[in-house]
């Protein structure tokens, strides 16, 4: 993780010194879709995870760009969403029975981006672009001792990456002339997860 962020850092310092880029951050909502079945449904002693259904999260983003034009550009962007889900049963009153799995993903993706005025400060956005996802899972089954250490038992990891593609449309709205709000809606997806999400951000041009 700490390396990816500093590979993104690295790819946006130089742009901050030349026109027509920008830098943003932002909120958004995920719900992802997990594909890889391995991860989806795992197995820890004789009790089935199933982080498939689990809910939406709230997880950030940054993003760093390049304007060509009034309408066209091109953005790279780094986001990080996770799933986990757990169960519990009580053996006696020091000891508990505990069940755990997560699916950890960071999302570095590079998008064309199309902005279509509609009036003076508001535009019509939209994105196409590639993806690389990051997957790291994890599985475990422990006892948890209340007056003592914990007693693990089974712990099962995998880590995988992919390639894939993502999808965006949205609105922004020229607050300053320099900074922008952007909502738009985004679905990305690769063979290990799809997401699909919903984005507000912040951006300032250089």
């Amino acid at each position: 993780m700490k390396k990816t962020y500093l590979y993104l850092l690295a790819l946006c310092t130089p742009l901050t010194t030349l026109a027509n880029t920008y830098i943003g951050a932002g909120i958004q909502t995920n719900n992802p879709s997990i594909q890889d079945n391995a991860m989806k449904s795992t197995s820890v002693n004789n009790v089935t995870l199933n982080l498939q259904k689990e809910g939406t999260s709230s997880d950030f983003h940054i993003f760093a760009g390049y304007k060509f034009d009034n309408n066209w550009g091109v953005e790279l962007a780094f986001t990080a969403f996770e799933q986990s889900t757990e169960l519990e049963t009580v053996i006696d009153y020091t000891q508990e029975e505990e069940w755990e799995a997560d699916a950890d993903y960071t999302q570095i993706s590079i998008a064309a981006t199309y902005l279509y005025p509609l009036n003076d400060n508001l535009k019509l956005v939209g994105a196409v672009g590639i993806l690389h996802h990051d997957a790291d899972f994890n599985a475990s089954y422990k006892i948890d001792v209340e007056n003592g250490p914990d007693i693990n038992h089974i712990n099962v990891q995998q880590s995988d990456t992919s390639i894939g593609g993502l999808a965006a449309i949205g609105l922004q709205y020229q607050v300053y002339k320099n900074i922008d709000i952007t909502a738009k809606a985004q679905y990305a997806r690769s063979s290990l997860v799809g997401n699909a999400s919903l984005m507000l951000s912040a951006s300032y041009t250089f």
